[in-house]
């Protein structure tokens, strides 16, 4: 199995760590599992990517910038906030520290401006081969119940209505006690079905916003000679955060899906389970036990789980490299030998050629570096 791994470098504004910390990572990881390259980001600290990239091209991998789109441009740029359908601003999901969860709208003009601009005055002249897009989603339930239904802004509400959505009825469904209409009977390869043909627009049609806005940046990157990667959530959460991962895939060079079964925050199975749990429980509808139905499985982070939802992706039109936890992170994520055992004989048995280890190779990874290079055994 071949691999991309990944090293977050801190927030814009943020830098954690040393350019040579990074080359000993780089060149740790390289040594032991000859990796295909590294996705590195997103740190304005400019002084980390020369010699990164130099490093790379020596060894002939490629080197990706790690770039967030719908979430942290808020702090690099003035932005158009996402709001609910009672026109409130998002609240955040504040779990990791050196990251915001605070959504922007993604069918505002002004915010897909904002990551091009970014691009151009921080990280052009750089030698990357590509860029790594990450939070192209609306909220989840981690940042509450109504930012979880996505953007209500004037430019979203318009798409709603040239889709035939009235966003009025919208509301008046969305304010309801009884929540029961959100509750999907079916899912298609990660697609949900509901029985209120109004959800099934609704959610036809934000999905579609992030697919557009996801490739007119695709456009822009490609034109400049980049390749494109996508970080998706797992198809158990994907569509509920504005992602048909079919779609999306139409405008990348791969797609990672984050099948992180042991992260207890956001895009973890645990985290996105229980937030879900939470907030249609706190809302008048009981979630529990729905996705399980719908799955076929007792326990969405088994490994029946993560072999149901690699099948769900076997419609993707790009490459797909696996998202798994390779780093441990106290409280958050709880990475193990067994955990990294079982996640490789799933994927070898599902066909499965690449991966991208996830989400750090600079947190104390070695000895999970080691046991991938034994062969997962």
């Amino acid at each position: 199995m071949k691999y991309l791994v990944q090293a977050f470098t801190g927030g814009f504004h943020d830098c954690r760590v040393t350019a040579e910390r990074l080359l000993e990572r780089i060149r740790c990881a390289d040594d032991l599992l000859d990796t295909e390259g590294v996705i590195l980001g997103w740190s304005f600290d400019r002084s980390l990517y020369q010699p990164a990239l130099e490093e790379l091209h020596k060894r002939g991998k490629r080197g990706y910038l790690w770039l967030p789109v719908f979430s942290e441009v808020s702090g690099a740029a003035k932005s158009v906030p996402a709001v609910d359908y009672n026109g409130n601003p998002h609240a955040a999901a504040k779990v990791i520290q050196g990251e915001d969860f605070t959504f922007v709208c993604p069918s505002n003009p002004v915010n897909i401006e904002n990551v091009q601009k970014i691009y151009r005055e921080r990280f052009d002249g750089f030698a990357f081969d590509g860029v790594f897009l990450d939070k192209i989603r609306f909220s989840s339930f981690g940042n509450g119940f109504s930012p979880a239904m996505g953007c209500f802004c004037e430019s979203c509400r318009q798409r709603y209505q040239k889709a035939g959505i009235d966003s009025a009825e919208l509301k008046e469904r969305m304010n309801r006690k009884d929540k029961s209409f959100l509750l999907p009977y079916k899912q298609e390869n990660g697609r949900y079905l509901f029985t209120d043909i109004l959800i099934n627009k609704f959610y036809k049609e934000r999905s579609a916003v992030i697919t557009d806005a996801v490739k007119e940046l695709a456009d822009f990157f490609h034109r400049l000679g980049l390749q494109v990667g996508l970080d998706v959530y797992a198809p158990l959460f994907s569509y509920f955060v504005g992602q048909d991962v079919e779609a999306l895939s139409r405008s990348a060079d791969f797609i990672k899906p984050m099948i992180y079964r042991v992260t207890d925050a956001p895009a973890g199975i645990p985290y996105e389970a229980g937030c879900m749990e939470r907030e249609f429980r706190g809302n008048g509808c009981e979630f529990a036990g729905v996705l399980e139905k719908l799955w076929h499985t007792a326990d969405l982070c088994s490994a029946v789980s993560l072999q149901y939802q690699l099948k769900a992706l076997s419609n993707v039109h790009c490459p797909l490299y696996t998202g798994f936890e390779i780093n441990a992170k106290p409280d958050i994520c709880h990475t193990n030998p067994d955990y990294i055992r079982q996640t490789v004989e799933v994927l070898k048995s599902q066909g499965a050629e690449q991966a991208v280890l996830s989400w750090d190779i600079l947190s104390d990874t070695r000895n999970h570096l080691e046991l991938l290079a034994q062969g997962g055994k």
